[in-house]
């Protein structure tokens, strides 16, 4: 069953791949430690549909490696589950499109991790959708090809396709909204602008996530070793690993142009009110 589940996470977190032997190499050189930092605190990455998920994923991959930390210690949750998600109370743990206050209050309660919220301009993150769906991307994700709907979008107009994604993307953008809009003492925000904006910009958010994360915990040196390996994720440096989660700018700012125009008014408005809480521009 766990190698079962070590190749479902490997399909969508390429950096799993070359887990185990490393984890193990890791774990020998270390084995004299008394305490690893998961046995100490719990550190949760929260993302929303195109917030960066793929990216957090990879990150948090890249810096349990570097620590010697196991698969085992990884959990992931996604509702639906696609039949990926598993080890919900491991200590490093991101959770996809599901956290809302509710469960920030009870992650709190049984864990009490220290947590990294992933968040985007909301009007940005209906047209990512919309660009990424539009040409295909995850047939099977349900929120966007429901039953009896499946393949719609494809052979939709821009007129009809975009207000039905930004209804599709109510539930993801309110939930970070109303999570991430006023951060907890047990979290820090990570802007997607500013982490993927250039290498400098990754730098500085990867470096406030190891921080909060392992102060305390671990030495100045194992965070800039983890810095390192997390470099290896920023699509600045790496241009040639960009793929198919990536959309064209011109797509989205296309798709940006037309949503003052295609939006009902009150979808409009609640778009325009994510911005104004999250503390971006009105581009809407």
């Amino acid at each position: 069953m766990a190698r079962l589940l070590f190749f479902l996470l490997a399909l969508v977190c390429p950096g799993a791949a070359e887990w185990e032997d490393l984890s193990m190499s890791m774990l020998q050189v270390e084995k004299s430690i008394v305490k690893q930092p998961w046995e100490l605190r719990n550190f949760t990455g929260v993302c929303f549909h195109k917030t960066g998920t793929f990216l957090l994923k990879e990150l948090v991959f890249r810096v349990m490696k570097t620590m010697g930390a196991p698969f085992a210690k990884f959990g992931y949750v996604i509702v639906p589950t696609y039949g990926i998600s598993l080890h919900y109370n491991a200590p490093f743990k991101v959770i996809d499109d599901m956290y809302t206050l509710e469960e920030a209050d009870r992650d709190e309660r049984e864990r009490t991790p220290r947590v990294v919220g992933f968040v985007r301009d909301p009007a940005v993150m209906v047209a990512s959708a919309y660009c990424y769906h539009k040409r295909g991307e995850e047939p099977n994700n349900v929120e966007f090809n429901p039953p009896g709907m499946a393949g719609w979008l494809l052979n939709a107009s821009v007129q009809e396709g975009l207000p039905y994604v930004a209804l599709r993307m109510l539930r993801v953008t309110e939930a970070m909204v109303e999570t991430f809009e006023k951060p907890r003492n047990s979290t820090i925000v990570v802007h997607y602008e500013e982490l993927t904006g250039s290498a400098e910009g990754f730098d500085r958010e990867v470096t406030r996530m190891l921080d909060w994360w392992f102060e305390g915990l671990t030495s100045i040196e194992t965070r800039q070793t983890a810095l390192e390996a997390a470099r290896g994720a920023d699509l600045n440096r790496h241009p040639e690993d960009i793929d198919q989660h990536s959309n064209p700018d011109s797509c989205e700012e296309e798709t940006l142009r037309q949503m003052d125009r295609l939006l009902p008014a009150d979808l409009l408005e609640t778009y325009r009110d994510f911005q104004k809480r999250m503390g971006y521009p009105a581009t809407i």
